[in-house]
C-alpha cells in the first residue's frame, strides 16, 4: 500500500499537474500568447538562467497566476481526503459533526465554488489572481486545498512547486507545442487522483523569440 500512494502522492501527481497545465495553456491562445511572452521578455533581459532557478520563475507574475488556476480548474487529486471528527465532536461551517464521523471535501467542487472565484468558475482565467483584491487573494489562499492544510499539509509540496514552475518555464522557453489530436487530447480516469494518459502532442525548437 506505502509503494502505490507514495507514487500517486509524489510523482503521480506532479505529472498529472504538468500534462493539465500544458493541455490548458496550448488550448488557449491568449494564455499560451500572455505566458511565452513573459518568459521571453524575462529571457532576453537575461533575468532567466540556464535552466532556469526556481527563485527567478518567482519574479513571472503570469505563470504563478497560470499555475494556480491550474490547481483550482483541473486538481490532480480525486478523492476527498477524509479526516475523523475527534471523540467530543466538532463544529465545521456552523454545522456540528458528531465524534467518529469522516469529514472530507471535492477539491473539484471547492475549485468552483462562485461565492470565491466569481461567476466564471467554469472558464480558465488566470487573470482572476491577478485583478483580485487583497481580500479576495486571502479567499482564493484559504480556498485552496491542494496539498491539504495545517499539520497535514503535504511534505512534498515545495519540491513538487519547484518541478511544476522550472518545467513549464523550460517547456515554453524552448519549445513550440500542439496536440496531435485536439479533438481528442487526452484520456482522463478518476481513480483516486486523475490519471491523464494518451495525450500526445507536437514538439519543436522555438525559433527565438517569436513572442517577445
Amino acid at each position: 500500500m506505502h509503494s502505490p500512494l507514495c507514487n500517486i502522492a509524489g510523482p503521480e501527481s506532479v505529472a498529472t499537474l504538468l500534462r493539465v497545465a500544458l493541455l490548458y495553456i496550448i488550448t488557449n491562445p491568449r494564455v499560451h500568447q500572455k505566458l511565452t511572452a513573459e518568459i521571453d521578455q524575462m529571457d532576453l533581459a537575461g533575468s532567466l538562467s540556464t535552466p532556469v532557478s526556481f527563485k527567478e520563475t518567482k519574479q513571472l507574475p503570469y505563470l504563478g497566476a497560470v499555475v494556480r488556476e491550474v490547481f483550482r480548474f483541473h486538481p490532480p487529486i480525486g478523492t476527498p481526503f477524509p479526516r475523523v471528527a475527534p471523540p467530543g465532536g466538532t463544529t465545521i461551517c456552523g454545522h456540528f459533526i458528531p465524534g467518529g464521523c469522516d469529514v472530507g471535501f471535492s477539491m473539484w467542487a471547492l475549485g468552483r465554488n462562485k461565492k470565491v472565484y466569481g461567476e466564471d468558475v467554469e472558464r480558465f482565467r488566470p487573470e482572476r489572481y491577478l485583478e483580485a483584491t487583497p481580500e479576495q487573494l486571502l479567499l482564493f489562499q484559504k480556498a485552496d486545498m491542494s496539498f491539504g492544510a495545517g499539520m497535514t499539509t503535504c511534505l512534498g509540496k515545495h519540491i513538487a512547486m519547484f518541478e511544476i514552475y522550472k518545467t513549464i518555464v523550460e517547456l515554453f522557453r524552448n519549445f513550440e507545442i500542439e496536440l496531435a489530436d485536439p479533438f481528442h487530447p487526452c484520456k482522463i480516469e478518476n481513480i483516486f487522483a486523475f490519471f491523464i494518459d494518451d495525450m500526445n502532442v507536437f514538439i519543436k525548437p522555438r525559433s527565438k523569440k517569436a513572442s517577445a
